[in-house]
């Protein structure tokens, strides 16, 4: 009898996973997607940064509130780092779902404001320091000394799940390869011009 691969969850950390949110009076049925998507420390994951339950996408920035008072008590704070980065991939998670993978820097910092973030570039940069949001330059930002740059200042920049941004690259890069290899069709240019007789 084989063992399990290492990133399968055995039983006993989807029962530590199961117990951990049981004590915070979450539902038990959530350790199975939680495990899922954090792995077999999910548990140990979820102790250290309570607000990564947002990554389950059945889960709402107010529910993940709660379950961080439950494990913190007074030390959840609003402003605490790790709820900023966690909601900063909530959001773009949540337009990525609506068919956004890029988002406006200046969307997000409003977003995270009536989240009660008092400083929503401090949590973009956290998310960007983290490495699951990446920050470009807008395609149709204006160049000039004026323009500020970096997730610091949202004019003219986007964010996207770095998942997202690198899958996007490599698309492109892939349809770059393939339109420098491709070799005209004869008589394609006569039909892309419309023969109108």
């Amino acid at each position: 009898m084989s063992a399990a691969p290492d990133h399968a969850p055995g039983p006993d950390r989807l029962q530590e996973t199961a117990r951990l949110l049981a004590s915070c009076q979450v539902p038990e049925r959530l350790a199975g997607p939680a495990v899922a998507v954090l792995g077999a420390g999910a548990d140990q994951q979820l102790r250290e940064d309570p607000w990564r339950l947002l990554l389950l996408p059945q889960i709402r920035p107010d529910q993940a509130d709660w379950f961080a008072r439950r494990m913190l008590g007074t030390g959840a704070a609003p402003q605490d780092p790790r709820r900023g980065r966690a909601l900063t991939g909530y959001l773009l998670r949540r337009a990525a779902r609506d068919g956004h993978t890029a988002v406006p820097a200046a969307v997000i910092a409003t977003a995270l404001a009536r989240l009660k973030i008092e400083d929503p570039a401090q949590a973009v940069e956290a998310a960007v320091d983290e490495g699951t949001v990446l920050p470009f330059e807008a395609p149709d930002a204006p160049d000039g000394p004026d323009t500020p740059d970096g997730p610091d200042s949202p004019d003219g920049v986007v964010l996207a799940l770095a998942r997202y941004a690198m899958a996007e690259d490599a698309v492109a890069e892939g349809v770059q390869r393939l339109a420098a290899l491709a070799e005209p069709v004869p008589g394609a240019a006569d039909q892309v011009l419309g023969d109108d007789d």
